[in-house]
């Protein structure tokens, strides 16, 4: 029987040349239809599998295509509901004089896919300006909306953080962005560079603003290297996305990686999208990061992003980064000797919580892969795969 880590994969790539042949050539059962489906929502994949059996490359029976078409409408309601928010949120901040910028999946469904069902989305993202960060959330409050998590100590998301995120009784979370990824490059990534180059679309009528096509793409290289919990294919699928999708300014990349120290990063995004969908197309960016090492330091710094071992990031690589010098105490204070509020429920005191960052600062000399390296969709019999950062692409000698 064909693994579903074949199936799952050769979805990821669907659209991206020649549909791979395990899609055709081994139709899935009625015992492995229900676990494709269930992986393919869980990666946000859904609207690529559905695709997929439109154009008739998948060999469904009747009651295997009517179970798709109704979990995809559970699916585009979500995406529907999230829109709608998007859209609300975005057109408030821009009527109260708060310039924002719209993240990930609208921005990517709308500008990098060739039409917007492609790409499912649940949340709303938003990114402000870091001056203007605390007011945007003192105004979502206006509107009901309240923090998903205490931070550690006041202002500390404004100061160290990528964001916050809210929730509110409509259920649809909404992540507002100071900048584009937590940790050390919470303080590396210069977010005054994320503002000046945009691109607008449209949501019933009405335009929103995106990041450029440069600055949405080594956002989406962050999101798949550092940015999630564990990684999801949606996340390498939206790099090649927009990789094939633009005439990219190479130059420009290469500033922006250069001045955020961020170019393994982006070079281990690219080359594990590349090997890990099989894709054929060979193109300037790809060829670079086939090629590219990672240095001693900068391995370091992704690994630490493995190795902290709280919702806070805490790591010599993080403190190392915080600029001025004079903050590390305060951070330091905060992340060590939370508020009460930020320990119920995930901490049984300070002392256990002193004894997770202490464990966090101190980096294994061997690696070993990390538990959030492992895609697995709670435990479908152990049949899918650990999709691994580095069996997906060793790096180059």
């Amino acid at each position: 029987m064909t693994d579903t880590r074949d199936w799952v994969t050769a979805v990821a790539a669907y659209g991206v040349g020649p549909p791979k042949a395990v899609l055709f050539e081994h139709p899935l059962d009625d015992a492995g239809w229900p676990k494709l489906v269930e992986l393919a929502r869980d990666q946000r994949l859904l609207g690529l599998l559905r695709a997929a059996a439109a154009d008739e490359v998948l060999a469904l029976s009747s009651a295997q295509r009517d179970h798709l078409e109704r979990t995809y409408g559970e699916v585009a309601a979500e995406t529907a509901r999230a829109e709608r928010a998007t859209a609300h949120l975005a057109g408030h901040l821009a009527s109260c004089d708060i310039q924002c910028r719209v993240l990930k999946g609208p921005a990517l469904a709308h500008l990098d896919y060739p039409y917007p069902d492609l790409r499912p989305f649940v949340h709303v993202n938003l990114l402000v300006e870091s001056g203007m960060f605390s007011q945007t959330l003192e105004l979502l409050g206006t509107l009901g909306y309240r923090r998903a998590h205490p931070e550690p100590a006041p202002g500390f998301d404004a100061r160290f953080r990528k964001g916050t995120m809210l929730v509110a009784d409509s259920g649809v979370p909404v992540e507002v962005h100071r900048t584009i990824a937590d940790g050390l490059y919470a303080m590396v990534v210069d977010h005054h560079e994320l503002f000046p180059v945009s691109s607008s679309f449209e949501i019933d009528g009405s335009s929103f603003c995106a990041l450029g096509p440069e600055e949405r793409l080594l956002h989406a290289c962050f999101e798949a290297r550092v940015g999630d919990t564990r990684p999801l294919l949606v996340r390498l699928r939206d790099v090649v996305q927009l990789v094939l999708t633009h005439d990219l300014d190479i130059g420009r990349i290469e500033q922006l990686c250069v001045a955020w120290t961020a170019q393994s990063l982006v070079a281990e995004a690219v080359r594990r999208a590349w090997n890990l969908l099989e894709v054929t197309d060979i193109v300037p960016l790809s060829a670079w990061a086939s090629t590219h090492p990672t240095s001693r330091k900068e391995r370091r710094r992704l690994r630490a992003y493995h190795t902290a071992r709280s919702r806070t990031l805490v790591s010599l690589p993080t403190l190392g980064t915080i600029r001025p010098r004079r903050a590390v105490p305060a951070y330091l204070k905060a992340v060590a000797f939370p508020d009460r509020a930020y320990l119920d429920g995930h901490y049984s005191g300070h002392v256990d919580r002193l004894w997770h960052v202490t464990k966090a600062m101190v980096l294994p000399r061997t690696a070993t892969l990390p538990a959030r390296d492992k895609l697995s969709l709670h435990a479908l019999d152990g049949e899918l795969s650990e999709l691994s950062w580095a069996k997906a692409a060793p790096n180059p000698v």
